[in-house]
């Protein structure tokens, strides 16, 4: 099931996932991060997994589309409006797989490794990171002050981490993608 059309970048994207984690897709829960009804990549392949899909979601506006949206088709099991940031203090059950796909340059980098502790504290199994590779800019999107590009990543910032990477794309350029993971 497609939910979303596929552009060439995402196609490399789910290539690059199933080749450098092929086991994200032997689990059964999945919280992802961030979503829009236009946007949330790689949900399909979770979908097509038969995992249990639930969606964190900071932006109101996201929310109400998303929950209209599961209303005449039943995508996502729970929708939450929260900030990730914040996780441990949000009623979100815990996942077997967590994903946060192009948020992660969202916040500030003195910010970033506390995100990611509370993001590794809701994963059961297996944390999956997306975000462009280096400085992108990206400025308040559709009314959204949270799309801003807050931070540049690179891949010794989360290996820094204790975290697996690898890069498509060129370094501070759009369209490219640092996969980032960890194994719990």
């Amino acid at each position: 099931m497609a939910i979303i059309a596929k552009r060439p970048g995402l196609i490399r994207r789910e290539a690059q996932l199933a080749r450098n984690v092929p086991d994200a897709f032997k689990f059964k829960s999945v919280l992802y991060v961030g979503a829009r009804p236009a946007r949330f990549q790689l949900l399909d392949l979770f979908i097509n997994a038969g995992y249990h899909v639930e969606i964190l979601e900071v932006f109101a506006p996201n929310v109400a589309a998303l929950i209209e949206m599961n209303r005449t088709k039943r995508i996502f099991d729970r929708i939450y409006l929260g900030d990730v940031r914040f996780l441990r203090e949000l009623n979100v059950p815990k996942a077997d797989v967590v994903v946060w796909w192009h948020g992660p340059e969202h916040v500030l980098a003195g910010e970033l490794a506390d995100v990611l502790e509370e993001i590794e504290n809701h994963a059961e199994r297996l944390i999956v990171l997306g975000c462009p590779f280096g400085a992108v800019a990206q400025g308040v999107s559709y009314g959204n002050a949270f799309e801003i590009h807050a931070n540049a990543i690179y891949p010794r910032d989360f290996e820094a981490l204790g975290y697996q990477t690898n890069v498509i794309g060129k370094r501070d350029k759009g369209g490219s993608n640092i996969l980032s993971w960890k194994r719990k």
